[in-house]
């Protein structure tokens, strides 16, 4: 997915109601990036679904371990294993995160 230039850094500061619909537009099911929190933490996402005003992702490490190639047998054990989860227990392990969309500050990519 190609995002127009003007969506490559969106600040909450810049109008908020026009920034939170472009938030919404560009999260959509599978859309991964960077996004920056209110709490100055950075954090890799690859979004699940939108629930009303928050959604549902992949963490860094959710991505990390599920999505990506596996060199052993170990890997790819735990990889199996995962993908065996429900979404409650992959929240528990922090392979799945749900963020507010207020808490976002910045879409970075």
């Amino acid at each position: 997915m190609v995002m127009p230039a003007e969506w490559t850094h969106l600040r909450i500061s810049k109008g908020r109601n026009r920034v939170m619909e472009k938030k919404l537009d560009i999260l959509l099911d599978g859309h991964a990036g960077v996004m920056k929190l209110r709490n100055g933490d950075y954090a890799n996402y690859r979004v699940i679904r939108n629930e009303g005003d928050r959604f549902v992702y992949y963490t860094g490490r959710g991505i990390r371990e599920i999505f990506t190639d596996t060199l052993s047998e170990d890997e790819e054990l735990r990889k199996t294993r995962l993908n065996a989860l429900d979404e409650r227990n992959l929240i528990f392990s922090r392979h799945v995160a749900i963020t507010l969309f207020t808490e976002i500050e910045e879409i970075i990519s």
